[in-house]
Protein backbone atom coordinates (compact mmCIF):
# COMPACT_ATOMS: atom_id res chain seq x y z
CA UNK A 1 0.00 0.00 0.00
CA UNK A 2 -1.02 2.48 -1.07
CA UNK A 3 -2.68 0.33 -3.73
CA UNK A 4 -2.81 2.76 -6.64
CA UNK A 5 -5.24 2.53 -9.57
CA UNK A 6 -3.75 2.02 -13.03
CA UNK A 7 -5.39 5.19 -14.39
CA UNK A 8 -3.64 7.30 -11.79
CA UNK A 9 -0.25 5.58 -11.61
CA UNK A 10 0.63 4.37 -15.13
CA UNK A 11 0.55 7.82 -16.82
CA UNK A 12 3.18 8.98 -14.32
CA UNK A 13 5.67 6.48 -15.77
CA UNK A 14 5.46 8.29 -19.11
CA UNK A 15 6.48 11.63 -17.64
CA UNK A 16 10.12 12.71 -17.60
CA UNK A 17 11.46 13.15 -14.08
CA UNK A 18 12.59 16.67 -13.28
CA UNK A 19 14.51 17.27 -10.07
CA UNK A 20 12.51 19.65 -7.90
CA UNK A 21 14.23 20.46 -4.62
CA UNK A 22 11.07 21.16 -2.62
CA UNK A 23 9.44 17.95 -3.84
CA UNK A 24 12.44 15.81 -2.90
CA UNK A 25 12.80 17.55 0.47
CA UNK A 26 9.07 17.06 1.16
CA UNK A 27 9.41 13.35 0.40
CA UNK A 28 12.38 12.93 2.74
CA UNK A 29 10.51 14.74 5.56
CA UNK A 30 7.49 12.48 5.08
CA UNK A 31 9.78 9.43 5.18
CA UNK A 32 11.32 10.72 8.42
CA UNK A 33 7.84 10.99 9.98
CA UNK A 34 7.13 7.44 8.81
CA UNK A 35 10.35 6.11 10.38
CA UNK A 36 9.45 7.91 13.63
CA UNK A 37 6.05 6.21 13.77
CA UNK A 38 7.52 2.82 12.93
CA UNK A 39 10.71 2.75 15.02
CA UNK A 40 9.90 4.99 17.98
CA UNK A 41 6.24 4.11 18.51
CA UNK A 42 5.17 0.91 16.71
CA UNK A 43 8.22 -1.20 17.54
CA UNK A 44 8.19 -0.02 21.16
CA UNK A 45 4.50 -0.89 21.55
CA UNK A 46 5.18 -4.28 19.97
CA UNK A 47 7.12 -5.39 23.07
CA UNK A 48 4.16 -5.16 25.45
CA UNK A 49 1.68 -6.30 22.80
CA UNK A 50 3.73 -9.44 22.16
CA UNK A 51 3.85 -10.25 25.87
CA UNK A 52 0.05 -10.05 26.08
CA UNK A 53 -1.01 -11.83 22.90
CA UNK A 54 1.65 -14.53 22.96
CA UNK A 55 0.73 -15.55 26.52
CA UNK A 56 -3.07 -15.12 26.80
CA UNK A 57 -3.37 -17.55 29.72
CA UNK A 58 -1.23 -15.28 31.92
CA UNK A 59 -3.26 -12.09 31.34
CA UNK A 60 -6.06 -10.24 33.10
CA UNK A 61 -8.54 -7.55 32.06
CA UNK A 62 -6.04 -4.73 32.65
CA UNK A 63 -3.27 -6.19 30.48
CA UNK A 64 -5.69 -7.28 27.73
CA UNK A 65 -7.32 -3.84 27.48
CA UNK A 66 -3.90 -2.15 27.48
CA UNK A 67 -2.59 -4.69 24.96
CA UNK A 68 -5.57 -4.12 22.63
CA UNK A 69 -5.20 -0.33 22.76
CA UNK A 70 -1.45 -0.57 22.27
CA UNK A 71 -1.89 -2.97 19.36
CA UNK A 72 -4.25 -0.56 17.60
CA UNK A 73 -1.63 2.18 17.79
CA UNK A 74 1.12 -0.29 16.92
CA UNK A 75 -0.53 -1.42 13.70
CA UNK A 76 -1.59 2.15 12.89
CA UNK A 77 1.94 3.54 13.34
CA UNK A 78 3.48 0.49 11.66
CA UNK A 79 1.29 0.60 8.56
CA UNK A 80 0.72 4.35 8.25
CA UNK A 81 4.46 4.75 8.86
CA UNK A 82 5.16 2.26 6.08
CA UNK A 83 2.73 4.16 3.81
CA UNK A 84 4.43 7.47 4.63
CA UNK A 85 7.82 5.96 3.73
CA UNK A 86 6.38 4.58 0.47
CA UNK A 87 4.64 7.83 -0.48
CA UNK A 88 7.67 9.90 0.58
CA UNK A 89 10.21 7.81 -1.33
CA UNK A 90 7.97 7.85 -4.41
CA UNK A 91 7.68 11.63 -4.11
CA UNK A 92 11.48 12.02 -4.15
CA UNK A 93 11.46 10.24 -7.54
CA UNK A 94 8.64 12.33 -8.98
CA UNK A 95 5.69 9.98 -8.36
CA UNK A 96 2.55 11.09 -6.56
CA UNK A 97 0.81 8.37 -4.55
CA UNK A 98 -2.46 8.73 -2.67
CA UNK A 99 -2.72 9.17 1.09
CA UNK A 100 -3.48 5.81 2.69
CA UNK A 101 -4.48 7.08 6.15
CA UNK A 102 -6.33 10.19 7.30
CA UNK A 103 -6.23 10.16 11.11
CA UNK A 104 -8.99 7.52 11.54
CA UNK A 105 -8.84 7.54 15.35
CA UNK A 106 -10.16 11.11 15.42
CA UNK A 107 -13.40 10.04 13.74
CA UNK A 108 -16.65 9.85 15.78
CA UNK A 109 -18.10 6.73 14.14
CA UNK A 110 -17.00 3.48 12.53
CA UNK A 111 -18.11 4.50 9.01
CA UNK A 112 -15.85 7.56 9.00
CA UNK A 113 -13.10 5.48 10.61
CA UNK A 114 -12.98 3.21 7.55
CA UNK A 115 -12.83 6.23 5.23
CA UNK A 116 -9.52 7.08 6.86
CA UNK A 117 -8.05 3.59 7.43
CA UNK A 118 -6.14 1.79 4.64
CA UNK A 119 -8.04 3.98 2.19
CA UNK A 120 -6.67 2.39 -0.97
CA UNK A 121 -7.77 -1.13 0.04
CA UNK A 122 -11.19 -0.20 1.48
CA UNK A 123 -11.91 1.96 -1.60
CA UNK A 124 -10.94 -0.94 -3.88
CA UNK A 125 -13.40 -3.30 -2.18
CA UNK A 126 -16.05 -0.55 -2.12
CA UNK A 127 -15.74 0.21 -5.84
CA UNK A 128 -15.25 -3.31 -7.20
CA UNK A 129 -17.33 -5.43 -4.83
CA UNK A 130 -19.79 -3.43 -2.72
CA UNK A 131 -21.11 -0.73 -5.09
CA UNK A 132 -21.78 -3.00 -8.15
CA UNK A 133 -23.84 -5.37 -5.98
CA UNK A 134 -25.53 -2.79 -3.75
CA UNK A 135 -26.72 -0.81 -6.78
CA UNK A 136 -28.27 -3.88 -8.38
CA UNK A 137 -29.99 -5.14 -5.22
CA UNK A 138 -30.54 -2.20 -2.91
CA UNK A 139 -32.60 -4.30 -0.50
CA UNK A 140 -29.44 -6.32 0.23
CA UNK A 141 -26.99 -3.41 0.54
CA UNK A 142 -26.39 -4.01 4.25
CA UNK A 143 -25.73 -7.69 3.60
CA UNK A 144 -23.17 -6.70 0.96
CA UNK A 145 -21.67 -4.19 3.36
CA UNK A 146 -21.22 -6.98 5.90
CA UNK A 147 -19.75 -9.31 3.25
CA UNK A 148 -17.37 -6.57 2.08
CA UNK A 149 -15.84 -6.37 5.54
CA UNK A 150 -15.68 -10.16 5.85
CA UNK A 151 -13.80 -10.25 2.53
CA UNK A 152 -11.42 -7.54 3.72
CA UNK A 153 -10.72 -9.73 6.75
CA UNK A 154 -10.27 -12.80 4.52
CA UNK A 155 -7.91 -10.80 2.27
CA UNK A 156 -5.43 -10.71 5.17
CA UNK A 157 -5.30 -14.51 5.32
CA UNK A 158 -7.31 -17.73 5.36
CA UNK A 159 -7.66 -17.72 9.13
CA UNK A 160 -10.76 -17.53 11.32
CA UNK A 161 -9.15 -14.71 13.30
CA UNK A 162 -9.13 -12.44 10.22
CA UNK A 163 -12.66 -13.47 9.25
CA UNK A 164 -13.90 -12.62 12.75
CA UNK A 165 -12.05 -9.30 12.52
CA UNK A 166 -13.93 -8.47 9.32
CA UNK A 167 -17.24 -9.80 10.64
CA UNK A 168 -17.14 -7.60 13.75
CA UNK A 169 -16.30 -4.51 11.72
CA UNK A 170 -19.08 -5.39 9.29
CA UNK A 171 -21.63 -5.73 12.10
CA UNK A 172 -20.52 -2.42 13.60
CA UNK A 173 -20.86 -0.72 10.18
CA UNK A 174 -24.35 -2.14 9.61
CA UNK A 175 -25.42 -0.99 13.07
CA UNK A 176 -23.91 2.46 12.50
CA UNK A 177 -25.60 2.99 9.15
CA UNK A 178 -28.93 1.23 9.66
CA UNK A 179 -29.89 1.24 13.33
CA UNK A 180 -27.84 3.84 15.20
CA UNK A 181 -29.87 6.95 14.28
CA UNK A 182 -33.20 5.24 15.09
CA UNK A 183 -32.00 3.94 18.46
CA UNK A 184 -30.51 7.31 19.41
CA UNK A 185 -33.72 9.18 18.51
CA UNK A 186 -35.78 6.78 20.65
CA UNK A 187 -33.43 7.21 23.59
CA UNK A 188 -33.57 11.01 23.22
CA UNK A 189 -37.40 10.93 23.15
CA UNK A 190 -37.33 9.22 26.56
CA UNK A 191 -34.28 11.03 28.00
CA UNK A 192 -33.71 14.40 26.23
CA UNK A 193 -30.43 14.98 28.10
CA UNK A 194 -28.94 12.07 26.12
CA UNK A 195 -28.80 14.32 23.04
CA UNK A 196 -25.84 16.21 24.50
CA UNK A 197 -24.07 12.93 25.20
CA UNK A 198 -24.55 11.69 21.63
CA UNK A 199 -23.39 15.07 20.27
CA UNK A 200 -20.27 15.12 22.44
CA UNK A 201 -17.39 14.52 20.03
CA UNK A 202 -14.89 13.37 22.66
CA UNK A 203 -17.29 10.71 23.96
CA UNK A 204 -18.15 9.63 20.39
CA UNK A 205 -14.48 9.26 19.47
CA UNK A 206 -13.74 7.36 22.69
CA UNK A 207 -16.65 4.96 22.15
CA UNK A 208 -15.67 4.47 18.52
CA UNK A 209 -12.11 3.58 19.52
CA UNK A 210 -13.51 1.12 22.05
CA UNK A 211 -15.40 -0.60 19.23
CA UNK A 212 -12.34 -0.59 16.97
CA UNK A 213 -10.12 -2.19 19.63
CA UNK A 214 -12.44 -5.22 20.06
CA UNK A 215 -11.85 -6.70 16.56
CA UNK A 216 -8.15 -5.88 16.90
CA UNK A 217 -7.97 -8.70 19.46
CA UNK A 218 -8.94 -11.18 16.71
CA UNK A 219 -6.52 -9.58 14.24
CA UNK A 220 -3.53 -9.96 16.55
CA UNK A 221 -4.29 -13.25 18.34
CA UNK A 222 -2.41 -16.36 17.23
CA UNK A 223 -5.57 -18.44 16.77
CA UNK A 224 -9.32 -18.33 17.32
CA UNK A 225 -9.06 -20.04 20.71
CA UNK A 226 -6.69 -17.37 22.02
CA UNK A 227 -9.01 -14.72 20.56
CA UNK A 228 -12.01 -15.78 22.63
CA UNK A 229 -9.87 -16.19 25.74
CA UNK A 230 -8.64 -12.63 25.36
CA UNK A 231 -12.09 -11.27 24.48
CA UNK A 232 -13.51 -12.87 27.62
CA UNK A 233 -10.80 -11.16 29.68
CA UNK A 234 -11.40 -7.89 27.81
CA UNK A 235 -14.98 -7.77 29.09
CA UNK A 236 -14.37 -9.29 32.51
CA UNK A 237 -15.42 -7.04 35.38
CA UNK A 238 -12.73 -6.01 37.81
CA UNK A 239 -13.14 -4.22 41.11
CA UNK A 240 -10.93 -1.26 42.00
CA UNK A 241 -8.87 -3.47 44.32
CA UNK A 242 -8.32 -6.05 41.57
CA UNK A 243 -7.18 -3.33 39.17
CA UNK A 244 -4.83 -1.96 41.84
CA UNK A 245 -3.41 -5.42 42.48
CA UNK A 246 -2.92 -6.01 38.75
CA UNK A 247 -1.04 -2.71 38.38
CA UNK A 248 1.15 -3.31 41.46
CA UNK A 249 1.95 -6.78 40.13
CA UNK A 250 3.89 -5.20 37.23
CA UNK A 251 7.64 -5.21 37.67
CA UNK A 252 9.63 -2.01 37.14
CA UNK A 253 10.60 -3.00 33.59
CA UNK A 254 6.98 -3.49 32.52
CA UNK A 255 5.89 -0.27 34.25
CA UNK A 256 8.60 1.66 32.37
CA UNK A 257 7.48 0.03 29.13
CA UNK A 258 3.82 0.94 29.75
CA UNK A 259 4.75 4.50 30.75
CA UNK A 260 6.91 5.02 27.66
CA UNK A 261 4.19 3.52 25.44
CA UNK A 262 1.53 5.85 26.83
CA UNK A 263 3.82 8.87 26.43
CA UNK A 264 4.57 7.86 22.82
CA UNK A 265 0.84 7.55 22.05
CA UNK A 266 0.08 10.92 23.65
CA UNK A 267 2.89 12.58 21.66
CA UNK A 268 1.54 11.01 18.47
CA UNK A 269 -2.03 12.17 19.14
CA UNK A 270 -0.93 15.70 20.05
CA UNK A 271 1.21 16.07 16.93
CA UNK A 272 -1.51 14.66 14.70
CA UNK A 273 -4.18 16.85 16.29
CA UNK A 274 -2.02 19.94 15.74
CA UNK A 275 -1.35 18.86 12.14
CA UNK A 276 -5.08 19.09 11.39
CA UNK A 277 -4.85 22.90 11.52
CA UNK A 278 -1.08 23.51 11.35
CA UNK A 279 1.17 22.62 8.40
CA UNK A 280 4.46 21.60 10.04
CA UNK A 281 6.46 21.41 6.81
CA UNK A 282 5.23 24.79 5.59
CA UNK A 283 5.83 26.57 8.89
CA UNK A 284 9.26 25.01 9.53
CA UNK A 285 10.29 26.05 6.03
CA UNK A 286 9.77 29.70 7.03
CA UNK A 287 12.26 29.44 9.90
CA UNK A 288 15.88 30.63 9.61
CA UNK A 289 18.24 28.17 7.90
CA UNK A 290 20.10 27.17 11.07
CA UNK A 291 16.93 26.73 13.15
CA UNK A 292 15.08 24.53 10.68
CA UNK A 293 18.14 22.36 10.08
CA UNK A 294 18.59 21.92 13.82
CA UNK A 295 14.97 20.70 13.92
CA UNK A 296 15.71 18.20 11.14
CA UNK A 297 18.85 16.92 12.90
CA UNK A 298 16.98 16.68 16.21
CA UNK A 299 14.21 14.66 14.51
CA UNK A 300 16.72 12.16 13.17
CA UNK A 301 18.46 11.94 16.56
CA UNK A 302 15.14 11.22 18.29
CA UNK A 303 14.59 8.28 15.91
CA UNK A 304 18.13 6.98 16.50
CA UNK A 305 18.06 7.37 20.30
CA UNK A 306 14.46 6.34 21.06
CA UNK A 307 13.83 3.96 18.17
CA UNK A 308 13.50 0.29 19.09
CA UNK A 309 15.79 -0.69 16.22
CA UNK A 310 17.34 -3.66 18.07
CA UNK A 311 14.00 -5.46 18.12
CA UNK A 312 14.23 -5.95 14.34
CA UNK A 313 10.47 -6.01 13.70
CA UNK A 314 9.58 -6.11 10.02
CA UNK A 315 6.54 -4.16 8.88
CA UNK A 316 3.33 -5.96 9.92
CA UNK A 317 1.81 -5.73 6.46
CA UNK A 318 4.77 -7.50 4.86
CA UNK A 319 3.03 -10.74 5.84
CA UNK A 320 0.01 -9.84 3.72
Amino acid sequence: GPIERAGRLLPQFKKKFIFIHDQVASGIKLMTWGFFKKLVIADRLAIFVGQVFNNPQDQNAVTVVLGSIFFYFQIYCDFSGYSDIAVGSARTMGFKLMDNFKLPHFEPNISKFWRGWHISLSNWFRDYYYIPRALKRKNLKYFYLLMTMVLIGFWHGANWTFIMFGLFHGLFLVFDQKYKATIQSRIISVAPFAKKIFKNRVLSISFNMFLVCIPMVFFRARNISDSFTLIEMFFSTLSFNEIKMAVFAFDIVKLKLIFFSIVAIVVLLVLEKISMTFNFQKEIKKLPFIVKNLIYVASVMVIIVFGASRINNEFIYFQF
